[in-house]
C-alpha cells in the first residue's frame, strides 16, 4: 500500500454516538437478522468497512449506513438524517463545514474544462497526463464544493487554487483527512465510490517497465515517462499551473511570454519575458487575494543565466 493510503484516524463523539445505535437497530432486528458476512455479500460494502461503521472509529459513507439499515429494518430517511447530524456536528466540533454531497460527474466536468490549459489545450485524446491533472482538480473542487456548500461550478478559482501550491505530501495528508471526515473509505470503497476510486488513481505507484498494454493504463503519457511516482507527486504543479491560467483570464492578468519592459529595481530598462503571476493568499491561506496579481514571475533571460524572479507589477510595463 503506497505512503499517501496511510491515514491516521482519532475516535470522534458523533460517530461513536452513531455506531451505538446502529448496535441498537442490530439488536432490535432480533436473532434472525442478517449477519456482516449477509450484508456484505448482498451489497457489496466489504466485512471490514461494515464493521468500522459498527466500532464507531469514523462516520460511515451513505452507502454503508445504507446496506445496514435496509439489512436491519430501519428506516432509511431517518438514518438519513441521523448520519447529517454527525457529520455536522463532527465538522462544527474542528471548525469545518460540510456541505450535501456534490455530484461526481459536474466535478469531472468542471476539472475537465480546467486541466488542459497547462496541457496545451483541448484534446480528444484521454492520455495520463490529463488523467492525473484532472483528477487532482477534481478531488480539490469536490472538497471545496463540499466546503462552501455550492456547486462545483460556482466555486471561485481563488478558493480552488491555494491547496494545489502546497507540496504533494501535505496535500495528501489534507486530501486523505477530508475525504475520510466526509464519510468515504478511501481504500475499502475504491471500487464502488468514484470519489475514493479516483484518490485509488491519483495515489498508486506505477511500473514504467509493464507491457505496453498495461503501462499507465494503456493510456499515452508525455510527462516524467520513466518513474513510478503517484500522479500527485507528478502532476500536481501542472494542476495548479491549470486552474492558475483559469484565474489569470478570469481577472485580466497578463498571459504567459508577454514581453515586458522593466520600469523600476535592478532590472530597470530591460526588457524582458512574463512566465507566469505570483498569487498572494489571503492571511488564513484558504483563498487568492481578490483582484489581478501584485507580482510576476519574469525570466530574466540569457544575460541572466534565464533565472526566474519575482518582479511587481507596477514596476513592469507590456512592449506593443
Amino acid at each position: 500500500m503506497g505512503r499517501y493510503r496511510r491515514t491516521v484516524h482519532k475516535a470522534a463523539s458523533p460517530a461513536a454516538r452513531l455506531a451505538g445505535q446502529l448496535r441498537a437497530l442490530r439488536a432490535d432486528a432480533g436473532l434472525g437478522a442478517p449477519t456482516i458476512d449477509q450484508i456484505a455479500a448482498q451489497s457489496g460494502v466489504s466485512r471490514s468497512t461494515l464493521h468500522t461503521a459498527l466500532n464507531g472509529t469514523r462516520i460511515p459513507s451513505v452507502a454503508t449506513l445504507r446496506a445496514l439499515v435496509r439489512a436491519w429494518g430501519g428506516d432509511e430517511a431517518e438514518w438519513a438524517a441521523r448520519r447529517d447530524a454527525a457529520v455536522n456536528e463532527a465538522a462544527a466540533s474542528s471548525g469545518r463545514t460540510v456541505a450535501e454531497e456534490p455530484s461526481w460527474d459536474s466535478v469531472l466536468a468542471r476539472a475537465g474544462e480546467l486541466a488542459p490549459l497547462s496541457l496545451g489545450g483541448p484534446s480528444g485524446a484521454e492520455t495520463w497526463d490529463l488523467k492525473a491533472t484532472r483528477g487532482i482538480i477534481a478531488i480539490d473542487l469536490y472538497i471545496a464544493a463540499r466546503a462552501s456548500q455550492v456547486a462545483p461550478a460556482q466555486v471561485p478559482l481563488g478558493d480552488l487554487l491555494p491547496p494545489l501550491m502546497t507540496t504533494p505530501e501535505v496535500f495528501a495528508v489534507h486530501t486523505a483527512t477530508t475525504l475520510t471526515a466526509c464519510g468515504h473509505e478511501l481504500v475499502e470503497d475504491a471500487r464502488r465510490d468514484p470519489v475514493a476510486a479516483q484518490w485509488d488513481w491519483l495515489v498508486k505507484e506505477w511500473d514504467p517497465h509493464a507491457p505496453a498494454g498495461y503501462r499507465w493504463d494503456g493510456l499515452s503519457r508525455g510527462i516524467a515517462r520513466g518513474t513510478r511516482r503517484p500522479a500527485i507527486e507528478v502532476c500536481l504543479g501542472w494542476a495548479a499551473a491549470a486552474v492558475s491560467a483559469a484565474l489569470a483570464a478570469e481577472r485580466g492578468a497578463w498571459a504567459s511570454r508577454t514581453r515586458v519592459r522593466v520600469t523600476g529595481g535592478r532590472f530597470g530598462g530591460e526588457v524582458l519575458c512574463l512566465e507566469h503571476p505570483v498569487w498572494q493568499r489571503t492571511p488564513a491561506g484558504t483563498s487568492i487575494v481578490p483582484g489581478p496579481p501584485t507580482e510576476y514571475t519574469v525570466n530574466l533571460g540569457e544575460k541572466h543565466g534565464f533565472r526566474c524572479e519575482a518582479i511587481a507589477t507596477t514596476h513592469l510595463q507590456p512592449v506593443q
